[in-house]
């Protein structure tokens, strides 16, 4: 992709949007929700779920809703990232080739063995004070009106990033600059971005990677999880956390639960992996001839797995549109299930994210909503947010 001239990329965005746009003004769920202009994305989930377990959208991949199915695709070996002969498959927007995101599961595999020593559950649980110590850092001296998104959650997760890589302070700033520029990342493989964006998107992660080569960070294996942290972790670490405060300054009385018992944040997390994930589907290719829920599926054929659109599922979750703190436990939620990114990154993330709801709950119990949460347009993958107004 980076071979491409400004004009040979804009040309191709603008023609993969325009698919998209025109597959959705026939009423194709999965197209509207790769366009992306809606806040809320349950009414095409519902579209999905009225045409069967598993159906075939009119840009050729084929897409389930189903907790059970999603969960059977995204753990299957005979499916990829990639098609057999290691090309990208064709609805992909971006391939991004020399990145992590365009490897395959063997050296994805790798990678994680590679990360154990910082990514692992037990790893990521010693720097749970240090996670601590940012989030209070980072609250103090809010007492007032401020974004949640700007000033807590999003520069939280850089700083946080910046530390676990060993980031120097001088370079700090020019990291937290990275992270903003790469913040599409994950969306644009499915969703076209503007050209200008997808520039700096593009540009950001050669940066990211140069820094880290000059950090001393040379061991391939080692320097792709560490712009898997960067790229990654950063945006889904900000919206789960966005994302389920959120959901509690919506409902009081379960915000006023969790204020009385701030150790109920790992049951308000766990909750909103189910009622509002914060990677909303995940795409894999079959590497072979297959069959999933009575439907053929060919070679290279790509397969989605709306894992937001799998957290309701009304098969298996009792009253699954509503957010409940204390809900009984049910099937594992799918945004972390088989994710090769997420996935690597699951430990660090519900550490950092059930830390910063802890930490609010404990510093700002009157905290409330003062304004709309606004999401970026074009981000199915994660409806990324931009800004939340709440006062302490």
């Amino acid at each position: 992709m980076s071979d491409r001239t400004p004009s040979q990329l804009g040309l191709h965005l603008q023609m993969t949007r325009g698919l998209q746009w025109h597959f959705g003004t026939t009423g194709d769920p999965y197209a509207l929700i790769l366009r992306a202009q809606a806040d809320d994305p349950t009414p095409f989930h519902a579209m999905v779920r009225e045409r069967g377990v598993l159906h075939q959208s009119l840009l050729g991949a084929y897409v389930t809703a189903d907790h059970d199915l999603g969960r059977t695709i995204l753990t299957d070996p005979r499916l990829g990232l990639r098609k057999a002969d290691g090309e990208p498959p064709a609805p992909q927007v971006l391939s991004l080739d020399e990145t992590f995101l365009g490897l395959g599961a063997a050296e994805h595999a790798r990678i994680t063995e590679r990360a154990a020593n910082l990514l692992s559950e037990q790893a990521v649980h010693i720097h749970e004070p240090h996670v601590r110590r940012l989030a209070e850092d980072r609250i103090s001296g809010h007492s007032g009106q401020f974004d949640l998104v700007t000033d807590f959650a999003a520069p939280l997760a850089v700083d946080l990033t910046a530390d676990l890589l060993g980031i120097p302070d001088p370079d700090r700033a020019h990291f937290a600059g990275l992270c903003a520029d790469l913040r599409p990342t994950l969306d644009s493989l499915v969703c076209p971005q503007p050209l200008g964006p997808t520039r700096a998107l593009l540009a950001a992660l050669a940066n990211v990677t140069r820094l880290l080569s000059d950090m001393g960070c040379t061991v391939p294996e080692a320097r792709h999880a560490a712009v898997i942290t960067a790229t990654a972790g950063v945006e889904i670490g900000t919206t789960l956390v966005v994302n389920a405060v959120a959901a509690l300054l919506a409902r009081p009385e379960q915000w006023a639960k969790l204020v009385g018992d701030p150790g109920l944040a790992a049951d308000a997390i766990a909750e909103t992996l189910r009622y509002d994930a914060p990677v909303q589907l995940h795409t894999r290719v079959a590497l072979s001839d297959m069959e999933f829920a009575g439907t053929e599926i060919p070679k290279d054929s790509q397969l989605v797995v709306l894992s937001g659109a799998a957290g309701r599922d009304p098969e298996l979750y009792a009253d699954a549109d509503e957010f409940e703190l204390t809900r009984n436990p049910g099937p594992t939620p799918l945004a972390f299930t088989g994710g090769f990114h997420s996935g690597l990154l699951a430990p660090l993330l519900r550490v950092h994210a059930e830390t910063a709801l802890r930490v609010l709950a404990e510093h700002t119990p009157r905290l409330r909503q003062t304004g709309k949460l606004v999401r970026r347009r074009r981000s199915p993958v994660l409806r990324g947010p931009l800004t939340l107004p709440v006062t302490a």
